[in-house]
């Protein structure tokens, strides 16, 4: 059967199960001590690129762990623990 749009938009909804990277943890640590630091400052930080940064920020925000609070300009981040 092929994939239905409807059906990729609850897998990709699902929780994420697997344990968070080293990396993931340093994002979240970095996160919990600036809550309104930018993609760029934690790029210098970690001195990843930029779309590692994004990417992990992304399964972080997926897994329900992570989420912005207001515009990507003057917001800031909220861990849900």
């Amino acid at each position: 059967m092929p994939l239905i749009w409807k059906d990729a938009i609850k897998v990709h909804n699902a929780p994420i199960k697997a344990p968070l990277s080293d990396f993931q943890v340093q994002l979240l640590d970095l996160i919990r001590s600036n809550r309104g630091i930018s993609y760029d400052k934690l790029t210098a930080i970690t001195e990843k690129n930029r779309s590692t940064v994004m990417r992990n920020i992304g399964k972080l925000k997926d897994a329900g762990i992570l989420r912005r609070i207001g515009s990507k300009k003057t917001g800031y981040w909220e861990i849900v623990e």
